[in-house]
Order: structure tokens, then C-alpha cells, then sequence
């Protein structure tokens, strides 16, 4: 017995008392203490996702977005046109000379679709000016941005046209005297324009392309720019020029150059009754907005509201509720 019980494992006085079986339950960890901690990593986690997400992605992806972030009053969400929208809106009629073009571009767009969703939009525009017309004179709409490419050209063809189809007499001026991608889409074969009529060097009715199948006419610019565009624009002759176009027709919409210096910035507040501010969906940032807006504080009083042009309308169901 004395050796047994020197050996590692004594088992000499081991029986069984019970035979050992498979468990039918867990005792541990418990299943509700698991799922409650799990319940609570995803929502912090989720959380912290989504506050990262909003700091990161400085951009303006909706309405209220941009009247919470930049106290901009939504008018409208522009969808982006694939090329074979463009193509289906594309319609040919009328003379080829002395004519607004008839290039498959979004700048005629809401004349080949005018019950789209992007001619809607477009008629909000119309309707803010209209609205801000009951407590003051609201006949120069001019569209701008705070940086190039965002699509004020755009916009502001298609208002121009939307306004003629309504109706009304309407006078589309390209003023952005550098870049003219307007007068390239609408009247490429132009040799006179806005500088001649400018230094009345021709009256403004010979410089002028009418469109015949909406009735607007546009202003294009042509020929070299001068060194300082800005001062062109705050002229005397340009202000002539717009006193004698208010009187000749119900709206006078400009397309400005953007808002990238101040001025930029005084020449649409110099220019105009109101303004719209183009701003272009998931790209163009918050800050980029409110520095180009708080150049000058006359921007804010004439601003209309602003759109969101370029809109991916399957992404922006995401940002709904933003």
C-alpha cells in the first residue's frame, strides 16, 4: 500500500460513481449575455462608421444638406443624362444660319424632353423668380457656382429655353468670357456677339441668334477676351445693355463665370435681380460652397436657391433622410 500510494496517480481506491455524459445545454457563456454584447458592439460600431463617414464626405448629396449646411433653399435635384438620353431628346428643326444649334448636348435638353424629371427642376427655377417677383423686380437671373465644371452652363441654357417655351420673351447671355462652352454648344458658327454689341460696334438685335422652335434669344461671346473680364462685365455698357434688355423682354438669364474671386463674386451681385447657385451632387465640398457665398454678403440676399445637378438617382435613395 505504501508504494501504491507513492506512485503519480494513485487509482487504487477510484470506482465510478457516475458515468459522464454528452451536455445537453451550455453553461457558458450565456447565450443572452452574448447576444446583448454583440447588440451593443454593432451599435457602436455602426455609430462610429457613420461619423466618420459624415466628417470624411464634406459633400452636398441632398436637399436637406444643402439647406441644413449652406442655408441654401433646395429648387431642385438635375439627374445625370447618359449620352443615349441626350441622343433620345435630340431633335432637328428650323434654318441653319443665324440659328441656336441643334447639338445632342444637355444644353437643349428640356426642349426634347420637357416632361422629364430634369425640365421639372428646371421649372422650379422659373417659378422661385417668379415667387421672389411679387416683392421685388426679379427679371436678370444669373447662374453661378463656386467652382467650374459643376454645370451652371447647363443650367442656365436650359432655363433660358424653358422660359421661351412658356412663353415668355426671354434674352439668354453668355457672360462667361473665358470659357464659353455656352456659346460653343449653341452657336459655334457665331462671329459677332457680346464684346461688338458692348463696344456698339452692332445693336444688339444683329448680334443676337434667335432659336426658332422656343422663340429665345441668345447673346453668345466671341472673338479674344480682354485681360481683366470682370471689368467688362461691371461696365457701364454692360449695365446699359441690361437696361435695354429688361425692357424689351420678361427675363434676361446669365451665365456667370464661377464664383473663384471676389470679382467674380461682385460681378453677380452687380449683374443681377436673382441668383441661382449650381452645385454639383457628391463632388463639389461644403466649404468650397460657403467660402464662394460669404465673398460677398449681396450674393446672399439675391441668392433664389440653389440645385443639385448631376444626380446618380439610384445612390441618392441612400442619402433620402440626410
Amino acid at each position: 500500500n505504501e508504494a501504491i500510494q507513492q506512485q503519480d496517480s494513485p487509482i487504487s481506491e477510484a470506482r465510478v460513481i457516475k458515468v459522464a455524459t454528452t451536455p445537453l445545454v451550455k453553461s457558458f457563456p450565456s447565450t443572452t449575455m452574448v447576444l446583448g454584447l454583440a447588440l451593443i458592439t454593432a451599435i457602436v460600431s455602426a455609430t462610429a462608421a457613420a461619423t466618420l463617414r459624415e466628417h470624411f464626405d464634406n459633400v452636398f448629396r441632398s436637399p436637406r444638406q444643402l439647406e441644413v449646411n449652406a442655408s441654401i433653399t433646395p429648387l431642385g435635384l438635375l439627374p445625370v443624362l447618359s449620352k443615349k438620353e441626350r441622343v433620345a431628346a435630340f431633335r432637328i428643326s428650323g434654318p441653319k444660319t443665324h440659328r441656336v444649334s441643334r447639338a445632342p448636348d444637355v444644353t437643349r435638353y428640356v426642349v426634347g424632353a420637357p416632361s422629364s424629371r430634369f425640365s421639372e427642376a428646371i421649372g422650379t427655377i422659373k417659378i422661385a423668380s417668379d415667387i421672389a417677383g411679387y416683392t421685388r423686380q426679379c427679371k436678370v437671373i444669373s447662374v453661378l457656382s463656386a467652382l467650374d465644371q459643376e454645370g451652371r452652363t447647363t443650367v442656365a441654357a436650359n432655363l433660358g429655353q424653358f422660359i421661351a417655351l412658356s412663353g415668355s420673351k426671354a434674352l439668354l447671355i453668355d457672360a462667361d468670357l473665358r470659357n464659353r462652352s455656352m456659346s460653343n454648344a449653341l452657336a459655334p458658327e457665331a462671329t459677332i456677339g457680346l464684346f461688338e454689341v458692348l463696344e456698339h460696334r452692332v445693336p444688339i438685335e444683329e448680334a443676337v441668334y434667335k432659336d426658332p422652335e422656343t422663340g429665345l434669344d441668345f447673346l453668345p461671346a466671341v472673338g479674344d477676351p480682354p485681360v481683366y473680364t470682370g471689368s467688362v462685365l461691371v461696365s457701364d455698357a454692360m449695365r446699359t445693355l441690361l437696361g435695354a434688355a429688361e425692357s424689351r423682354y420678361d427675363y434676361v438669364v446669365i451665365d456667370l463665370p464661377p464664383i473663384q474671386s471676389v470679382v467674380s463674386a461682385q460681378t453677380a451681385a452687380h449683374l443681377s435681380d436673382g441668383l441661382v447657385m449650381v452645385v454639383e451632387w457628391g463632388k463639389t465640398t461644403r466649404d468650397e460652397v460657403l467660402v464662394a457665398l460669404e465673398t460677398i454678403p449681396e450674393i446672399r440676399d439675391k441668392l433664389l436657391g440653389g440645385v443639385l445637378n448631376k444626380v446618380n438617382l439610384a445612390t441618392l435613395k441612400r442619402y433620402r433622410n440626410s
